[in-house]
């Protein structure tokens, strides 16, 4: 998510005091702040007009870090990343170059004092972005990987990253979240293949403007919170939220009251639950086949209608890596009945 006077963007009322507001009364325990690198340090405001990000504020990198830090406090946490921004040209849409989200490390600041290099146009790929996140000792998220802005998509088969923004902010799960999905369930696959964990999946409201109401249906300036991703840790710090992070799991993605656990969990209404098997034998998983539309990389092994409150899974699930996907048939076309999944499970610590 994005804050005034880090990103230029905003409506000039996202202070950090206000997202720390807003945030605890939609029940949020803790916020990350990844203003776009390139307004924040290192692009010089002469490098060409017509920037589709934020070129008068110039830094520094971590702009709001001290701020975030006077305002955690018990019961909510708030800490400050950056989102590098790179691009393939300036005079229109061009090759996707993708963003990366780099979330601070386990003591929830930087030490690095630099600036992210994003720029020239053209000379920086999503790839580059991430090895600079990893460099500075971050986690590295690929944002969005498909989304309506063609700028902002990500070539994901030529990046390593720790995590895949599966779920971005906007009227709800819809075509772009689902090609993320496939695409986050490929690059799991490829990790698996190479005896290594796959990236988290993460969801994220990418929100601009913070004061945005909670019901607000519109797919460009989504509301703070939806979605959200909930981690299950042993208590309210960056480090053992860091910790659940880069050991894959557990979490959920969510945008209400929803918990899912390898055994059960709670909705605020009725629904299914899929068992999703990724096909971890098939090392021949082809990233092409996330673009446009195609089939996902997963077979549904079992699957069973849950009531609304709390419930419990009557399943016998395979050791071979799943995750649990939680499906409504009563919400909006673009929607697709998709609303919270959980997982990988059943991987190889």
């Amino acid at each position: 998510m994005h804050a005034t006077g880090g990103s230029n963007d905003t409506d000039d009322l996202s202070t950090p005091a206000a997202i720390a507001e807003v945030a605890r009364a939609r029940g949020l325990d803790f916020v990350v702040l990844t203003d776009h690198s390139n307004a924040t340090g290192s692009m010089p405001c002469d490098a060409g007009a017509g920037d589709v990000e934020d070129c008068p504020n110039q830094g520094p990198e971590f702009t709001h870090a001290d701020t975030a830090q006077t305002l955690t406090a018990p019961g909510f946490l708030m800490v400050v990343g950056s989102e590098i921004s790179p691009i393939s040209r300036l005079d229109g849409p061009g090759p996707p170059t993708g963003h990366i989200g780099c979330l601070p490390p386990p003591s929830g600041r930087f030490a690095f004092d630099g600036a992210f290099v994003d720029r020239p146009p053209g000379a920086v790929t999503n790839a580059d972005a991430a090895g600079q996140c990893r460099e500075a000792n971050g986690f590295a998220v690929l944002n969005h990987p498909y989304a309506f802005a063609s700028w902002v998509r990500a070539d994901w088969t030529t990046t390593d990253v720790d995590g895949v923004e599966v779920w971005n902010g906007g009227s709800g799960w819809d075509a772009w979240d689902e090609q993320s999905l496939k695409a986050w369930e490929c690059l799991a696959i490829r990790a698996l293949d190479q005896g290594r964990l796959p990236p988290v999946p993460i969801g994220a409201s990418d929100v601009h403007r913070v004061h945005t109401p909670a019901d607000s249906d519109s797919p460009t300036d989504p509301p703070l919170g939806r979605p959200r991703t909930s981690v299950q840790a042993p208590d309210l710090s960056w480090s053992s939220l860091h910790a659940v992070l880069a050991g894959g799991g557990p979490v959920v993605l969510h945008e209400d009251d929803t918990w899912l656990t390898p055994t059960g969990g709670r909705t605020p209404s009725a629904g299914r639950v899929e068992v999703r098997q990724l096909h971890v034998a098939d090392s021949g998983c082809d990233p092409a086949k996330a673009d446009d539309g195609g089939p996902a990389h997963h077979d549904v092994t079992a699957s069973q209608d849950v009531p609304a409150g709390e419930f419990a899974l009557e399943l016998e699930y395979p050791e071979a890596p799943h995750y649990l996907f939680l499906t409504r048939d009563d919400l909006p076309a673009i929607q697709a009945g998709d609303v919270a999944f959980a997982g990988p499970y059943g991987l190889a610590r």
